[in-house]
């Protein structure tokens, strides 16, 4: 940290308490070192405090303080800088209340902002602003961190422990307001310069992750990014990290079936993946700049790809100015038919893909996939080509999970001769 973040925190503080309309003191704190040991809030209304903790604090030296505030009747929140807290604080801690509040500064323009988060047993720490933070009669209330006490805890223990409260904003209740939820906690992150695990960000977005397949979080992160091939904007689905730090597994299927074409390779995916995780820091960072441009899926060129949502169209000048060649006079009515696909041809390739995988027929989808899927979408367009592509990648996933399990009984048949 920077010699002087403990000025920042105290500006950034009051900050917060005059846009929150807390009525509150701050005050930098001597705990034997110097004036910028801690920084300390204290809400005038309900009492309760915060000490942001720069100095190194040992065990017994937090304990002691804890007891005395407890017999004084104070709550107080300890917020650690990220070298400040003894591991005995750091593990009791995690057996208390399942984390350990931290916070650092980052450079904003001129000036130094404060982040604060939740670091689990793990070593995670998901950071938010302070501005996502909120103080209450109960303490510091931070989006999505969960209270956990000892169940055999004392009344003194739970004031002291209790201070840390959730503040999850209600669980969505339609599927728009999941896709909504997900993108407002990616934007979140891409502001912040963090990446997610999926877990991570159905937590901040009150998601039950254990209600949820594969096939339903990859649609659901294909809504979120539909809009990308329009807007241009960054694919926010790069942004989640898988557990070996890489992209999502799936990430390749979610980029071709929202039109940004098939990735040709593992490694070009990975290029990809960084590339749009830095365009998504450019555009929603503070302040925010010119993301660099996109790398194509298909390995040509930055600037030369076609997506499916940009495809050219044929011109064909006349008199009257340019037509395209669907709309000529000329054309017959049964020959313009031909080229506008009805509801029902939609439906039924949906339909055909979904009874091919059902019924374990991988010839009949893959044949579906090579020769009727690609027909039928040269003619499509908007919210019926981006379904077809979601279907289509669905089945692209199914027909690969097959050969996987085709390849896993040859081995084993194998080793059994």
């Amino acid at each position: 940290m920077s010699s002087a973040d403990h000025l920042f925190v105290k500006q950034d503080l009051a900050r917060w308490a005059q846009h929150g309309a807390i009525q509150a003191q701050t005050r930098l704190r001597n705990l034997g070192t110097g004036s910028g040991d801690a920084v300390e809030f204290t809400a005038r209304n309900s009492g309760q405090r915060l000490r942001f903790q720069f100095s190194r604090l040992d065990h017994g030296a937090w304990k002691d303080a804890r007891a005395e505030l407890a017999d004084a009747g104070v709550a107080m929140d300890w917020v650690f800088g990220l070298n400040a807290a003894h591991p005995e604080i750091v593990e009791e801690s995690y057996d208390e209340l399942g984390h350990l509040l931290r916070f650092h500064c980052y450079t904003d323009g001129a000036s130094r902002r404060l982040r604060i988060g939740a670091e689990l047993p793990d070593r995670s720490i998901d950071w938010v602003r302070l501005e996502s933070c909120r103080m209450s009669s109960e303490g510091l209330r931070i989006l999505g961190v969960q209270r956990r006490l000892k169940p055999h805890a004392s009344g003194k223990e739970q004031g002291e422990a209790g201070t840390v409260s959730v503040i999850a904003p209600p669980a969505p209740s339609s599927r728009a307001e999941t896709v909504k939820a997900l993108r407002e906690a990616l934007e979140n992150c891409a502001q912040l310069r963090t990446r997610p695990t999926w877990y991570t960000l159905c937590r901040a977005a009150s998601l039950d992750t254990s209600a949820l397949t594969v096939d339903d979080c990859v649609d659901l992160l294909i809504s979120v990014d539909e809009d990308v091939p329009r807007t241009h904007r960054p694919v926010l689905a790069a942004l989640i990290r898988a557990h070996d730090g890489g992209p999502l597994p799936h990430l390749g299927h979610i980029a071709e079936a929202i039109g940004l074409g098939r990735p040709t390779s593992e490694p070009l995916l990975r290029r990809w993946a960084q590339r749009e995780i830095d365009r998504a820091y450019a555009v929603y960072g503070s302040p925010s700049r010119k993301p660099p441009e996109r790398i194509p899926l298909d390995g040509s060129p930055s600037g030369t790809a076609v997506s499916g949502a940009a495809r050219p169209r044929t011109i064909v000048h006349v008199a009257a100015g340019p037509v395209h060649r669907q709309s000529l006079p000329g054309m017959s009515p049964k020959r313009k038919a031909k080229t506008q696909p009805t509801q029902g041809s939609v439906e039924s390739l949906v339909r055909d893909l979904r009874a091919a995988r059902i019924e374990g027929q991988s010839q009949r989808a893959t044949k579906l996939l090579t020769k009727v899927l690609p027909r039928l979408a040269r003619t499509l367009g908007g919210q019926e080509l981006r379904r077809l592509k979601s279907e289509a990648a669905r089945t692209r996933r199914w027909l690969e999970s097959t050969k996987e399990q085709k390849r896993a009984a040859r081995t084993r048949s194998t080793r059994k001769k």
